[in-house]
């Protein structure tokens, strides 16, 4: 892999080698001396023992295993060979604009560049990115302090997240922003975005623009008034007779004295009309519309066919009577 696009890296080659998609080594040179050189920076061996070491050391074994085995070295020690050894040139392309790569198959692995340790190529992006101290060439790929982060599937257990990266993906899973994250854990929003860039950059999460939806206040029901069913069938019957009525008024003498059915009719239901009123907004539905077209016939039609056509109107317009039912309720 070489970087591009900057001064201070261009030139420079940098070499990796997998095996079924594990990392097995890493360096900047390819005469296999990469390893031994960061092992005499550190003293782990001396440059007299070098050549005796090189000779005794069998074709195919890994370097850091010999050494293990003739106690020469700990697995501690090796574990930090390696951690050195790979992180150390992944920073260094992390820092590049731009990195071009070449791809060889079948290349010849390096035994004396192997310390015997492998990892998950993916699993080397992490730690690379946290000991990362230059983000200049990454700042303007760090998500937006206004974006969500959301999972894409992975199972994120099989990761190593440190405390902070925990916390970031936890309170993003509650739909909160990067900068509500920041405020949340007191942390520079510089840092909450780098966490999550370091998700995203594993493939654990992706960055999400995140929607405001105004919250809707559901309307309290209306109450519903209980029918009178005496009252309902009084009035049915009331009704009723009112053609009966009115054909008895037209028999009876014009010289008796006696109030129209018609006026009588006319007293009751513009009292129950206007009782209603004090209690109830006849323009809110369809019922108290068809008690208005009623209450018009009322005031306005003083002919003797005024009984029927109420009746009419009632008949046409039943929601009447649940009005006249609330009103004596």
């Amino acid at each position: 892999m070489k970087p591009v696009g900057d001064s201070t890296l261009e030139n420079k080659s940098y070499f990796f080698w997998f095996k079924e998609g594990k990392l097995l080594a890493a360096s900047n040179r390819l005469d296999g001396l990469g390893l031994l050189q960061i092992m005499q920076s550190r003293s782990l061996i001396s440059s007299a023992t070098l050549p005796r070491l090189l000779r005794e050391c069998p074709p195919k074994v890994a370097l850091g295993k010999f050494l293990k085995d003739r106690a020469m070295l700990t697995g501690k020690q090796l574990n930090s060979l390696f951690a050195a050894q790979i992180l150390r040139y992944m920073c260094a392309l992390l820092k590049a604009k731009d990195v071009k790569f070449t791809f060889h198959a079948s290349y010849p692995v390096p035994c004396l560049e192997m310390t015997g340790i492998s990892i998950q190529a993916t699993d080397v992006t992490l730690p690379s990115l946290r000991i990362l101290k230059d983000w200049g060439a990454l700042a303007t790929k760090l998500p937006s302090l206004t974006s969500g982060l959301k999972l894409v599937g992975r199972e994120h257990s099989t990761y190593r997240l440190q405390t902070q990266e925990k916390d970031v993906l936890r309170l993003a899973q509650d739909g909160l922003s990067l900068s509500k994250i920041s405020n949340v854990l007191k942390l520079p929003e510089l840092d909450v975005q780098k966490a999550g860039f370091r998700l995203i950059f594993v493939g654990l999460v992706k960055e999400a623009p995140l929607v405001h939806i105004a919250k809707f206040t559901p309307q309290p029901k209306r109450r519903i008034t209980r029918l009178s069913e005496s009252f309902l069938g009084r009035l049915s019957g009331f009704l009723k007779k009112i053609p009966a009525m009115a054909q008895a008024e037209r028999e009876i003498p014009s010289t008796l004295n006696r109030a129209p059915v018609h006026s009588t009719f006319h007293s009751a239901f513009h009292t129950a009309f206007h009782s209603h009123q004090r209690t109830a907004n006849l323009n809110k539905t369809a019922r108290n519309s068809a008690v208005k077209r009623l209450a018009n016939v009322l005031t306005t039609d003083r002919s003797e066919r005024l009984p029927e056509a109420a009746y009419c109107l009632l008949t046409q317009y039943p929601s009447c009577l649940l009005t006249c039912s609330a009103v004596r309720a």
